[in-house]
């Protein structure tokens, strides 16, 4: 603060806001980010802010803040949509899945997964679409395992047709079940 160098104050603030957060101080840390997000938004500086940003959604989470954390990411989806930068909308958009699977949110989240194909399509890079395809097929397998797991703990009637037609669909798909050896 002392030289007037804003840009080195932002990252400064950055920097402390990492090492208070590592620390476990995450009160700290956010004022910190807040510091550098502030500062960067005066100079204009769409790099600088972003990384604050990311850095205060990742603060947020690490103290069980997903609600607080999905709003800074919202921010940061604003921003890179607004500026053009696929690449780094496809990796907030794989943060917030990432986010909401983790609390057992398989639809949202694979909603936001689903985003993070098409940004990363869009900016070619192949790695974190399949990175983001994978997590697709994740969350599509756990959302299907934990309604039949529902169907199997229910006894109503919807729930057993549920389970003699995924039963009978297996049976379709492999030949081998059921069939005796002859």
């Amino acid at each position: 603060m002392e030289i007037g160098d804003k840009r080195l104050e932002a990252e400064a603030a950055l920097q402390l806001g990492r090492t208070n957060q590592s620390a476990g101080n995450h009160h700290a840390a956010r004022q910190f980010f807040n510091s550098c997000m502030q500062i960067c938004g005066t100079l204009g500086d769409t790099d600088g802010l972003l990384e604050a940003c990311m850095a205060t959604a990742e603060c947020l989470e690490s103290e069980g803040s997903y609600d607080e954390a999905v709003q800074c990411l919202e921010e940061v989806v604003e921003i890179t949509r607004s500026n053009g930068l696929q690449e780094q909308l496809a990796e907030t958009y794989m943060h917030l899945g990432n986010n909401y699977y983790s609390r057992a949110r398989c639809r949202t989240a694979c909603d936001y997964f689903l985003q993070s194909c098409q940004a990363a399509r869009d900016a070619g890079n192949r790695s974190l679409l399949e990175d983001a395809q994978v997590m697709v097929g994740v969350c599509r397998a756990r959302s299907s395992f934990e309604s039949y797991m529902a169907d199997v703990a229910s006894s109503s009637p919807s729930a057993l047709r549920r389970l003699w037609r995924y039963e009978a669909a297996g049976a379709e798909r492999d030949p081998d079940s059921g069939a005796e050896e002859g």
